[in-house]
């Protein structure tokens, strides 16, 4: 299983607890969602509909959901709280079996401030996305079409493409690029929301990120 799937098991886990459901009610909200589980970054809409569908949550559970998602999706990894084994089954077993085999093909880390620049511009569109649906889907074509840094054009169309969920780059773009990034980013999202909501939105996702221990590498206020 990829890294990325891993840390979907780890956001979708957190999330279902916050909604304090019994256990055998989790168990079978998380393997209904693994089910379509992929190496795609997690969408925090689709995870819900999912969620409250099977389930049939009502909107306090509704809430408590989203909420948990979205605080999980902005934290790394390790810092996320793995999945029981009695709600993996047999892919725990799975999993210790990888984890015991030699790792010499791991990937490198990455840069700090490569991770904190894209887990910013995916937590901005994301919550961009929850307040209003039909702003986010003029912002996404917006970026399709006018683009942002010129330099970064290849990865900016890429993140358009997958609708401003996760943005990848290169390990040579540098700490200028990402601040570059980030402010024109700042502008074009001022023209559709103001400045007033975005400086909200940006000020909760800097706080989370700064909680984060890649944080001590690269301050997430740097990008402002």
């Amino acid at each position: 299983m990829s890294n990325t799937s891993q840390l979907n098991q780890r956001i979708v886990y957190a999330g279902l607890v916050r909604t304090n459901l019994d256990r055998g009610a989790l168990k079978s909200a998380f393997e209904h969602w693994n089910k379509t589980n992929s190496e795609a970054p997690i969408d925090i809409f689709e995870v819900v509909d999912q969620v409250v569908s099977f389930l049939g949550l009502e909107v306090p559970e509704k809430k408590a959901l989203t909420l948990g998602l979205h605080t999980a999706s902005s934290e790394l990894y390790n810092d996320l709280k793995p999945v029981p084994e009695f709600i993996l089954g047999d892919q725990a077993a799975n999993a210790a079996s990888s984890d015991a085999a030699p790792q010499a093909s791991s990937a490198p880390k990455q840069a700090a401030h490569l991770s904190i620049t894209a887990r910013y511009l995916q937590a901005v569109s994301l919550q961009i996305k929850r307040n209003d649906p039909s702003t986010h889907k003029e912002l996404v074509a917006a970026v399709a079409d006018e683009g942002l840094l010129k330099s970064l054009s290849s990865e900016v169309s890429a993140w358009a493409a997958d609708n401003l969920n996760a943005i990848s780059f290169g390990a040579s773009v540098s700490v200028e690029q990402c601040q570059e990034l980030a402010h024109e980013f700042y502008v074009m999202v001022c023209d559709f929301i103001g400045p007033v909501e975005i400086d909200v939105i940006v000020n909760n996702v800097i706080s989370d990120l700064s909680k984060s221990s890649e944080a001590r590498e690269f301050s997430p206020q740097t990008l402002l």
